[in-house]
């Protein structure tokens, strides 16, 4: 079997050493996570699910949390970065911008012209 990992390098010591990753994931099937930093905290997502894990005490396994990314339209998502603790810009299907709040759930697109 084939399981999951995040690894990681640290300059200072020239060693390799692994992340530890969210224990629900493993259950998720999921083959293929991308990785992004937002406010600071590791973050992984599947672009095609809309589930967004945020490590919010690095190396800690239990400090990551989830939350769903709940857009209309099925499609492909990129976090882009966050704007505060509760926004997150993010493109969809590489065509459109748009920011998500986190705590209130809703998704607007940013108009670019």
């Amino acid at each position: 079997d084939c399981e999951p990992a995040i690894v990681a390098f640290n300059l200072a010591e020239e060693k390799f050493y692994e992340v530890p990753s969210p224990c629900l994931i493993l259950s998720d099937r999921i083959l293929f996570f991308h990785l992004a930093v937002l406010g600071g905290c590791l973050c992984l997502y599947n672009d095609t699910k809309n589930y967004v894990w945020v490590m919010t005490e690095y190396g800690v396994q239990k400090s990551w949390t989830m939350f769903k990314i709940n857009e209309p339209e099925s499609g492909e998502i990129r976090l882009l970065c966050s704007l505060g603790e509760e926004e997150v810009v993010l493109s969809r299907d590489d065509k459109k911008l748009a920011v998500y709040n986190v705590k209130k759930g809703n998704l607007k697109d940013i108009v670019v012209h």
